[in-house]
């Protein structure tokens, strides 16, 4: 068991190691009747890797939900940037699979060596998750919109900010 604790002064999260300067919450991408990613889905998350490559740091973690959409979105993005997924269950969210802020929050916080954690999810967690994590871990309330399917948010943890990228 590691120890965490939080620069929050600073606006930095100090967990267990290494400052992690930013979560991206990414939505999956688009996708068809049998809930896999449609190639429009595909094309949506090629796009975003590049897009999110300048927020990137030297070592990142992607997190994903085992829904095969957001699982399909993460390798992707983990392809592109040369890394490999990390399948939850608990970070999918819908109608019957509620969504745990707490548990995303723990998982994210199993961060030993990453400067960078990326989470592909669900409508849920990216609509809630980001005040989420900014009201425990940065003391502060994120002003923030609506992320649609192949879109991302970044949080700078140290300057506080949230920054959509679409």
């Amino acid at each position: 068991m590691h120890t965490l604790t939080y620069a929050t002064n600073q606006g930095i999260v100090w967990l267990g190691g290494t400052y992690m300067q930013n979560l991206i919450l990414v939505r999956h991408g688009d996708y068809n009747e049998e809930l896999h990613l449609s190639k429009a889905g595909a094309a949506q998350m090629l796009s975003l890797a590049k897009k999110l490559a300048p927020y990137l740091g030297s070592k990142i973690r992607l997190l994903t939900s085992s829904a095969d959409r957001a699982k399909e979105s993460a390798e992707i993005l983990g392809s592109a940037w040369d890394i490999t997924p990390e399948e939850h269950a608990a970070l999918w969210s819908q109608a019957s699979r509620p969504q745990n802020l707490p548990r995303a929050l723990a998982l994210v916080e199993r961060n030993t060596t990453a400067d960078t954690v990326v989470v592909v999810t669900h409508l849920e967690y990216v609509e809630n998750f980001p005040r989420f994590f900014a009201q425990k871990r940065l003391n502060t309330d994120l002003r923030y919109g609506s992320i649609n399917k192949g879109e991302g948010g970044v949080i700078d943890c140290e300057k506080k900010t949230f920054e959509h990228v679409r």
